[in-house]
């Protein structure tokens, strides 16, 4: 490389250049464009994947000026959920706040609001910003950056739902009775605000220890543990895998890799969300659109059989046949719980599932004992 095209990097710098024109046999030089710091550095691993899996990083300037003209929504033909106390309850690293929940009791049960970013009232089919979402597919998430699938003013501003602050945002309310079964559902466009930016700790500390929050965390709790007796009654498949989260200190380097604790904070969004992907797809079915299904098949006879024969050698057994239920094999993980067996036991039950995946057909989804699934996301509100 001529040292005049450097940029100043050197040795063991990880870069990133373009080539030269060249007409000659030998190396092809290049020039740097950007000096992404030492090779090795805590930093640079989320460089080379980003680099390596060719994950876009810079927004075509057309969409870049279409998200510089977003503005707020208006209430008009809207449903004004400014005073319901919705909050988001995320992890305390989170950048983006893309749902938000509600619960109050009622004669019959409790009525329930999940909300999230309205989205799709900024990125509309065949703008240039649909173009690079699609693009990109997701939002792609490093320790230490990162890389969203909209830019910027949209991904943590307008589509972010920050505290105090109004927002657009699709919501389904639904009602339940005391024992977690859905008696009804209702999809709408809102604008809302807010209450607070929670997260899964201080959620759970406030009811553990009956300490103070914006708002009273009883409602919410309640509604989930009515939740939790529903899915304690289908007989689902409860693995329990820690994430691991990666601590980095200032300047990147990592710290330590620790197990998340899995709160009852975290169970509550998992199961409000469950309730409201089934009322997703109960609604697509209802006004006879299409539907992307969330399913997941049971078990494969083959892995069925090599799970049978891996318990088998710690003294357990499953029921006959190739019918088993996910209840059976939540009933194997609850025997072993705080066993030193129930790490191994439940890293080989997750390798005996098949994949989940997003399907036309739907075949139900097996882990979660539902017979419709689908996700209240990007893949709804486009209907509208």
């Amino acid at each position: 490389m001529p040292r005049e095209q450097t940029s100043g990097a050197e040795a063991g710098e990880l870069v990133l250049a373009e080539p030269l024109p060249h007409h000659r046999l030998g190396l092809k030089p290049a020039r740097v464009i950007e000096r992404l710091g030492k090779m090795g550095d805590a930093k640079s691993i989320s460089l080379v994947a980003i680099h390596t899996h060719d994950i876009p990083v810079a927004f075509p300037a057309d969409a870049l000026a279409e998200a510089s003209l977003a503005t707020a929504v208006h209430a008009a033909r809207r449903d004004d959920l400014r005073d319901t106390m919705l909050v988001t309850i995320d992890g305390e690293d989170a950048r983006d706040f893309d749902d938000a929940v509600f619960a109050e009791a009622d004669r019959s049960g409790f009525r329930l609001i999940v909300a999230i970013a309205d989205v799709a009232w900024y990125v509309r089919p065949g703008s240039a910003l649909n173009r690079a979402a699609r693009e990109r597919g997701n939002s792609v998430y490093f320790p230490d950056r990162v890389v969203p699938m909209l830019p910027e003013q949209l991904s943590n501003h307008w589509c972010s739902l920050l505290p105090s602050e109004d927002r657009g945002c699709l919501f389904v309310e639904m009602r339940i009775d005391k024992t977690g079964d859905k008696l009804s559902h209702r999809f709408g466009r809102g604008l809302m605000r807010s209450a607070a930016r929670l997260t899964y700790e201080q959620v759970q500390h406030a009811v553990d220890t009956n300490g103070d929050l914006p708002v009273n965390p009883g409602p919410l709790y309640d509604a989930f543990r009515a939740l939790l007796s529903a899915r304690v009654a289908r007989g689902t498949l409860d693995l329990d895998l820690a994430e691991r989260k990666v601590e980095l200190s200032p300047t990147g380097e990592v710290l330590a890799v620790e197990p998340r604790p899995r709160l009852d904070s975290h169970r509550l969004i998992e199961e409000f969300m469950v309730l409201a992907n089934v009322a997703a797809a109960e609604e697509l079915e209802r006004l006879g659109r299409p539907c992307m299904y969330r399913v997941h098949a049971p078990p494969s006879d083959e892995k069925l059989a090599a799970l049978r024969g891996f318990l088998h050698g710690l003294g357990i057994s499953l029921p006959p046949g190739d019918q088993v239920h996910p209840r059976d094999l939540d009933r194997v993980l609850r025997k072993v719980a705080g066993t030193p067996d129930a790490q191994v036991v439940n890293e080989v039950m997750l390798r005996s599932q098949s994949q989940a995946a997003y399907s036309p057909d739907n075949i139900g989804h097996f882990g979660l004992a539902l017979t419709r699934y689908a996700h209240f996301t990007l893949s709804l509100i486009h209907i509208w």
